[in-house]
């Protein structure tokens, strides 16, 4: 007797409501795939931009170093910066910029990559000892103004 009730009661779920069900966790499931997706793209644009600038900040903080290191003989001329490190010129710290491959090279070994445009030229101010440098590279550009200030020597 009890089976037979059993057989009789039919509560079970319709066809039509598992394909609704079917639907509905379809439709969550795209979705939440998209955010997924999408943030996960978002990031990787976000960590490339930031690694381009910082290699950028990086190679203005090397140029400054070596420009405050050395402040005597100091060329800068568009793409090119020229340090000398000691007085009769024999020695000297090259940054140059590298069209083709997209670099910033120190003394012909690259130091950063996928940089559009290196500028060093004098300061547009017109002191003597000063040095601007620019770098762009993908719509973001990290620039410097460097002004040496020599200290008094006099007795």
């Amino acid at each position: 007797m009890r089976i037979q009730n059993l057989l009789k009661n039919q509560d079970g779920l319709t066809l039509f409501e598992v394909l609704a069900t079917l639907v509905i966790m379809s439709i969550i499931a795209l979705t939440l795939f998209s955010v997924i997706t999408t943030s996960k793209d978002q990031h990787n644009k976000q960590s490339d931009a930031n690694k381009q600038v910082n290699d950028a900040s990086y190679a203005l903080k090397l140029i400054t170093k070596d420009i405050r290191k050395y402040p005597n003989n100091v060329i800068a001329n568009d793409t090119f910066l020229s340090i000398s490190i000691n007085s009769d010129s024999t020695e000297t710290i090259v940054y140059s910029f590298e069209d083709i491959a997209k670099t910033i090279n120190k003394d012909g070994v690259p130091i950063v990559s996928d940089i559009e445009d290196f500028k060093a030229i004098p300061c547009k101010s017109g002191l003597p000892d000063c040095t601007f440098i620019e770098i762009y590279n993908n719509e973001k550009t990290v620039s410097t103004e460097i002004i040496l200030r020599k200290g008094n020597n006099s007795p």
